[in-house]
């Protein structure tokens, strides 16, 4: 005795992922790739921030901005254009803004060359 399938296919019930041209391995790989992206801001925050968002001083960082303004309203674009390259090459650079805005590199502002024992060791 023959085994007979019967298929009825309406084209009116197409489901919303076929019509937006989703498969559901396209659905879970977002879904996957969004819970990994929310688990890692989770995870890491502003880690790549801080060197911005903790700076000591930033008095003479907002006295160059204040100067670019200056030098836009004065309508001095020479000017402006040389002071902001400045402002990018203290930015790329995170010596030379740690300098900038009262913090050297790691152990070279104490006399000593080292760090302090608060921040270099674990006392035991």
């Amino acid at each position: 005795r023959p085994l007979w399938f019967v298929a009825a296919n309406d084209p009116g019930s197409v489901n919303v992922l076929s019509r937006l041209g989703l498969s559901l391995i396209t659905i879970y790989t977002i879904f996957v790739l969004a819970i990994g992206r929310s688990v890692r801001s989770i995870c890491t925050g502003d880690v790549p921030l801080t060197i911005y968002n903790e700076l000591p001083a930033i008095d003479k960082l907002w006295a160059l901005c204040s100067d670019i303004y200056t030098a836009r309203h004065h309508g001095d674009l020479d000017l402006e254009e040389e002071l902001f390259t400045f402002l990018v090459d203290i930015y790329r650079s995170p010596d030379s803004l740690l300098q900038l805005t009262g913090v050297g590199p790691v152990g070279h502002d104490h006399p000593t060359g080292s760090l302090p024992p608060s921040q270099g060791s674990i006392a035991v």
